[in-house]
């Protein structure tokens, strides 16, 4: 009898105890999204900054904790000039361009690199101060410890801006408006520098460059440079990576005729992180320039030019100029042997680098690696003998982009 009282007294303070609490009080309460707040003072909202930025941000959650952020970035047409002209949109929530924000506790932000690449307004490279800009708006939400993402995203609208990269020819190219004269198979070089906007430089992020023909009737005129400004985008070459060597920076050209001479017109652009390009062509005569004119004449020797001597007893110094060189005979009565020394060979005038050398004596087959030395830097053979009769003595010269020069003497004693 104790028992059963006991256990019905039991189920009754139960019963009491349910009884006074509501299903409301009974159940977990929502989650609450987070807040967020941009606390950059860069970019400004409607400002024009740097296209490179840090943007730095924080959040706030009522019943959790912030772990993570996401931002969005939306960069408007070309058409959108003014800050007054812009209607700010509203992402979605599952827009594709959310990204995440990387770091870790309260330290939160964004690197920034944003398109600068509006078009200049006046095809011939007038851009006034030189600067290129594009609006955006940045967004940035916070997501809380349970995956919740702030449903009112922070955002700030700027414009940013970038200076294109400048670009300028190295030899053999000649300050416009002088015509450098070369032969079918040379190489022009470059160099250039990005102006970040800000004081900082970098380098360009890559380069294209174009050879087209010029009549001669335009050489030395402005025509030229409006010929450049009309090429359309097919008729340059790739963009291709800057690089941080100077064979990045370079183009090869082979036999751009194969008889009789020519004019033409020879230009780089660059092209930043920002996404503007070199937008001018020489406005300033006799100064580093982008653009060269070229007189290409198929007659020239192509290939380095290769001195050679006798260092043992005064035969002479002789001359090799390209591809096409001839051999040269030498007297050589009463001389039993001879010394021979050669180089620097000269690769300047048609924009080449010296490479290396071999030789050999009584060739009969150039192109049996078996009868020349190894290729090396040496400039100087052993002594040699020299027979009753002839006796032949072979150099090559090599540049660094495989151009070779023969140089061929034939050493007679009779």
């Amino acid at each position: 009898m104790q028992r059963a009282s006991a256990a019905k007294g039991l189920v009754g303070i139960a019963a009491i105890l349910f009884a006074g609490c509501s299903s409301d009080e009974g159940s977990v309460a929502p989650n609450q999204p987070p807040d967020t707040e941009i606390t950059s003072s860069v970019p400004g909202e409607g400002e024009s900054v740097p296209h490179q930025m840090e943007i730095r941000f924080s959040g706030r959650d009522a019943d959790g904790t912030v772990p993570q952020f996401e931002y969005l970035l939306h960069t408007y047409p070309r058409s959108t000039a003014r800050w007054a002209d812009i209607v700010v949109p509203q992402p979605a929530v599952n827009d594709p361009r959310w990204g995440p924000a990387r770091g870790e506790g309260t330290n939160f932000a964004i690197d920034l690199i944003a398109l600068a690449d509006t078009l200049r307004a006046d095809p011939r490279g007038d851009i006034g101060d030189g600067h290129f800009d594009r609006w955006h708006t940045v967004f940035v939400r916070a997501i809380d410890n349970e995956g919740a993402r702030d449903e009112s995203p922070d955002s700030r609208t700027f414009s940013a801006f970038t200076l294109a990269p400048a670009l300028w020819l190295l030899e053999p190219a000649l300050p416009n408006p002088q015509v450098m004269e070369l032969p079918r198979t040379f190489v022009m070089h470059w160099n250039g520098v990005d102006d970040i906007g800000d004081g900082r430089t970098q380098n360009p992020v890559s380069v294209r460059w174009v050879l087209t023909p010029v009549a001669a009737a335009d050489v030395g005129t402005e025509r030229v440079r409006d010929l450049l400004y009309d090429l359309s985008e097919d008729q340059w070459g790739e963009w291709l990576a800057w690089g941080v060597v100077d064979s990045t920076r370079e183009a090869r050209l082979s036999n751009v005729l194969t008889s009789g001479d020519a004019f033409f017109a020879f230009a780089v652009q660059g092209l930043d992180d920002g996404g503007a390009i070199t937008p001018q062509f020489g406005d300033t005569p006799l100064v580093d320039s982008n653009f060269g004119v070229l007189h290409v004449r198929a007659d020239l020797p192509v290939g380095p030019r290769v001195p050679v001597r006798e260092t043992q007893v005064p035969l002479g110094d002789w001359l090799f100029e390209g591809d096409t060189a001839p051999a040269i005979v030498v007297d050589a009565a009463g001389v039993d042997s001879v010394t021979l020394a050669w180089g620097p060979m000269e690769t300047r005038h048609y924009g080449g680098t010296s490479r290396d050398y071999r030789y050999g004596w009584e060739i009969t087959n150039p192109s049996d690696d078996q009868q020349w030395s190894p290729w090396s830097v040496l400039h100087v053979a052993p002594p040699h003998p020299l027979t009753m009769t002839e006796s032949h003595f072979f150099l090559q010269a090599r540049d660094h982009i495989g151009q070779i020069t023969t140089a061929h003497l034939i050493f007679t004693k009779f």
